[in-house]
């Protein structure tokens, strides 16, 4: 517990001190600069913000806070105030969400062409919208994953700058 408490304050006053230096404040690599509405329902964003009227935002720092510029349309923007613990918990979604997906893309390719789907004779697949809506959901969560490895490789190499901030739970 204690070190759990050491890291979500580092991480608190590591979030502090990379936002002082930016006006846009980058949540995570997988999400970027701006938050699209996708993004905020993928992974269970800012709950106190409402969805439906919500387009984009982006993650302000000024005066020592953090707010979510949340643009309604192409000219209309509400302000939120962001507490630091706000911040730390929308990542750790992030990590967790992004964590499941990649533990599940290494389980099934794990498993590989080895197991076959036995389907019936006279079934037949249909396709409802929900269907449509998750299958569209995952795709969108192979992207990030393929994007944050594409991150994680350039940073290895060098080729991506390192004063970006990368926070690891485990």
């Amino acid at each position: 517990m204690r070190l759990y408490s050491f890291i979500v304050v580092f991480c608190v006053a590591v979030l502090g001190l990379k936002a002082q230096s930016e006006e846009f404040y980058i949540l995570h690599p997988s999400v970027g600069d701006t938050i699209e509405k996708v993004d905020k329902l993928d992974y269970s964003l800012f709950p106190k913000i409402d969805n439906q009227s919500y387009s984009h935002g982006l993650i302000r720092f000024k005066s020592d806070s953090f707010f979510l510029e949340s643009y309604l349309t192409k000219q209309e923007s509400k302000w939120y105030y962001l507490s630091k613990e706000e911040i730390v918990e929308a990542q750790k979604n992030i990590e967790k969400i992004n964590d499941f997906y990649r533990r599940q893309a290494k389980e099934d390719s794990e498993e590989g062409s080895s197991s076959i789907i036995k389907r019936k004779p006279n079934s037949s697949a249909t396709l409802n919208a929900s269907m449509s809506e998750q299958m569209k959901k995952e795709a969108r969560m192979q992207i990030r994953l393929r994007e944050d490895q594409r991150r994680q490789d350039e940073f290895r190499k060098g080729i991506r700058p390192s004063n970006q901030l990368h926070i690891e739970f485990r």
